[in-house]
């Protein structure tokens, strides 16, 4: 599928990022040969260019599933934990802070995660290793365009603006270059 998921260990605990529904009983194993428990599954948003593995994480080990907030908008919630722009997700000793960038979808949200050397920025689909989201899956040809300003806003205005050194990390390998 090309998509990528990313295991946050800090301390005792860890959170996986954009897992994938594939490779849902590897993460806790991931977690615990690094002395982790998994206690977070994250999506950074809902949309069928992503086999979200967040509730078969959950439901195996008791982690918390967390969605975008804007999930309940689009009726794509079950029982998770809804995170609005600016809010955090505790991992140990460290937290994930939900940057809302929409664009890919209304709800597409990224995690933030500030380390002694360099922040981290957990994109998803906001930007691919050699590529850019499309704007037009979530709402069609109709809805591309407002999709694709917001998307716009998201690179120049979150994106762009985050310091030289932070790392960004997508949620998808992009198309072939």
């Amino acid at each position: 599928s090309g998509c990528l998921a990313y295991l946050v260990v800090a301390g005792a605990e860890a959170a996986v990022v954009d897992p994938l529904r594939a490779f849902a009983a590897r993460y806790p194993e991931d977690a615990a040969a690094r002395g982790a428990s998994l206690t977070s599954a994250l999506d950074t948003h809902v949309h069928a260019d992503h086999v979200s593995g967040v509730r078969d994480v959950a439901e195996a080990t008791g982690a918390r599933a967390v969605l975008p907030e804007g999930a309940r908008d689009r009726g794509l919630t079950f029982d998770a934990d809804l995170v609005a722009d600016g809010e955090t997700v505790a991992v140990g000793d460290a937290s994930l802070e939900a940057v809302h960038v929409p664009g890919h979808t209304s709800e597409m949200t990224a995690f933030r995660l500030a380390t002694d050397e360099r922040d981290l920025l957990f994109a998803g689909d906001l930007a691919f290793q050699n590529g850019l989201a499309r704007p037009d899956l979530e709402a069609g040809d109709e809805g591309a365009r407002d999709l694709a300003r917001d998307l716009h806003g998201s690179l120049t205005g979150t994106l762009f603006a985050l310091d030289d050194e932070t790392l960004v990390l997508p949620a998808h390998r992009g198309p072939a270059s």
